[in-house]
């Protein structure tokens, strides 16, 4: 399994992003749209300098779930920031780092 930087992510899955519609909807019909990313570490400059994010939240996943110790946070990033991102993207140098994971299955509970 890959991780990928959020500038990455955003680089080949901006585009199926719609914009919002005409039609208005009150805050209270759907949760906000945009994006919903969990990562771990500090981000900050991968978002607002390498991708040009400046609008965004972050949530600490141990807030949301106190018994879980961990240093991952969600993140949102509205639709119109995406956006943006997409029509920006081409003057935007995208660095790709990929940390390779080994996931190792126990095949001790396989069936003779």
């Amino acid at each position: 399994m890959a991780v990928s930087a959020v500038p990455s992510f955003l680089g080949f899955s901006s585009h199926l992003i719609r914009s919002p519609s005409n039609h208005a909807s009150s805050a209270h019909d759907s949760p906000r749209k945009g994006l919903y990313y969990v990562k771990g570490g500090d981000f900050k400059h991968e978002l607002e300098e390498e991708a040009g994010i400046q609008n965004y939240t972050l949530h600490a996943i141990s807030n949301m779930v106190p018994s879980l110790l961990t240093d991952k946070q969600l993140l949102f990033i509205p639709t119109a920031e995406i956006i943006s991102f997409y029509h920006r993207k081409e003057s935007i140098t995208v660095p790709t780092v990929k940390k390779e994971v080994n996931i190792s299955r126990n095949n001790s509970n396989k069936r003779s």
